[in-house]
């Protein structure tokens, strides 16, 4: 899938990283946006989204995640792209905020086991004690990838969902793989200038690769990238494509967790008027 999204985790320390590429059409870059968000009694949150949407990939104080689709299919056993419904299921957008209420891996995957999804998809965790993993999901089945860094991008990996061997990958799902070569030969140092040289990374001798620039059909290419500090509490994000090879942090900017709610912000709106003196 030239227009699918790339997501990545690796352990940092006691804690983890997780990155994404958000990769699809060029039409839909101006309505990407940042949230921010500081709701009352859950984690404070980043995350990034298209225009009028509740939520995508980012992190919140204790988890972060990232996705990429993957092709329909109603069940294990169903081909791919076939015309077999899973029924109704909770869309992607809400799933995402879902997620990063959660306050560990272990927590979201209890979450992704109660609730029937709308679209297939992947969904790469990691929390702030150092958990990572893969999520891949149908609408009511999921398998749960683990190892030492998290790589993926837009093909079922998983021999339970009839996932493609890593001894394919290198054709038949070649982000995914050329990927993971990068990143095994950062072994000794997986940090966040190594996620991110991967990130921006393209195919030997190609315009494109794990940072897409895709011109066949239409035109798509990497809209966004980031990489997910739990450890900081930090993002790094680029808006566009990532910044040139050899260079660290071009273009990139240093998000940081909206600051926690004071105790009046954190009343009821009534309370709140009531505790600074306005009317009941």
């Amino acid at each position: 899938m030239p227009e699918g999204c790339s997501s990545f985790a690796v352990r940092r320390g006691r804690s983890s990283l997780v990155a994404w590429n958000m990769d699809w059409w060029r039409v839909w870059q101006p309505f990407i946006v940042l949230l921010r968000g500081r709701p009352i009694g859950e984690p404070r949150f980043m995350a990034f989204a298209l225009a009028g949407s509740v939520g995508r990939p980012g992190m919140s104080e204790q988890i972060a995640m990232a996705a990429n689709f993957l092709p329909y299919r109603a069940k294990a056993d169903a081909p791919a792209g076939g015309a077999a419904w899973g029924g109704p299921g909770v869309p992607y957008n809400f799933i995402s905020r879902m997620l990063l209420q959660q306050p560990s891996v272990d927590d979201a995957l209890d979450l992704l086991a109660r609730v029937r999804r709308m679209a297939c998809l992947n969904y790469t965790l990691g929390d702030s004690r150092g958990r990572i993993c893969c999520v891949e999901t149908l609408p009511s089945e999921y398998a749960v990838l683990e190892a030492s860094f998290i790589v993926h991008a837009n093909s079922y990996h998983s021999p339970r969902l009839g996932g493609i061997p890593e001894a394919e990958q290198r054709q038949r799902d070649p982000r995914a793989f050329y990927a993971r070569e990068l990143l095994r030969n950062h072994a000794g140092q997986l940090d966040r200038p190594a996620v991110y040289a991967v990130q921006r990374a393209h195919f030997p001798g190609q315009r494109t690769g794990i940072c897409v620039h895709n011109k066949a059909g239409r035109d798509s290419i990497t809209l966004l990238s980031f990489v997910a500090d739990l450890q900081d509490q930090t993002m790094w994000a680029a808006y566009g494509s990532p910044g040139p090879s050899g260079s660290d942090d071009v273009g990139c900017l240093r998000l940081s967790m909206p600051p926690p709610l004071s105790p009046v912000q954190a009343l009821t709106p009534h309370s709140a008027r009531r505790a600074q003196g306005g009317q009941s």
